[in-house]
């Protein structure tokens, strides 16, 4: 048998390895306590950031909705008469035998929803409208500008749907 101040010492020695376990424990459970309390902080900071991307993408989502129902009721309002159906009309006045200005100006009327006067159309002695070069000018700028607003229509068209898919997988 082991003497009783042999005992001792290793009773005192493993005390004194517990203790320093225990303080080790202690100090790893206090250092785990806080960064438990940093990551909920950060997960709370995250998910505040998430709700403000959130509400800026339905934000965003419904000024892309209003801009593009926009865009389809001037792209609508541009393209009341169809090509087969202005074909139809032209031909209808031909037959109907009107004078080409009197034809020309109901056929635009037709397709672009105005007014458009017969009187426009007046022959004028070698100086046609039709052949003004700065007609021709605003003509190039117009068709221009109608493909300007196709193609943003379409890219408006394109990111609207990105829009509603994003927001899909959000949620």
């Amino acid at each position: 048998m082991l003497s009783q101040p042999s005992e001792q010492r290793k009773l005192q020695e493993i005390n004194a390895i517990y203790e320093q376990a225990e303080s080790k424990l202690q100090d790893a459970i206090a250092l785990l306590q806080e960064q438990i309390e940093s990551l909920t902080q950060q997960l709370e900071n995250t998910y505040q950031e998430t709700q403000v991307l959130e509400q800026e993408l339905i934000h965003t989502n419904r000024e892309l909705s209003n801009l593009n129902q926009e865009n389809q009721e001037l792209y609508a309002g541009q393209q009341k008469l169809t090509l087969s159906q202005a074909r139809i009309l032209a031909q209808s006045l031909l037959n109907q035998g009107k004078p080409t200005s009197e034809a020309l100006a109901k056929l635009l009327s037709e397709i672009y929803q105005v007014q458009v006067a017969p009187e426009e159309f007046a022959q004028k002695a070698r100086s046609s409208s039709l052949l003004d070069p700065s007609i021709r000018v605003q003509q190039a700028r117009i068709f221009a500008t109608q493909h300007q607003l196709k193609t943003q229509f379409n890219e408006l068209k394109t990111l609207f749907s990105k829009l509603g898919e994003t927001l899909d997988d959000i949620s």
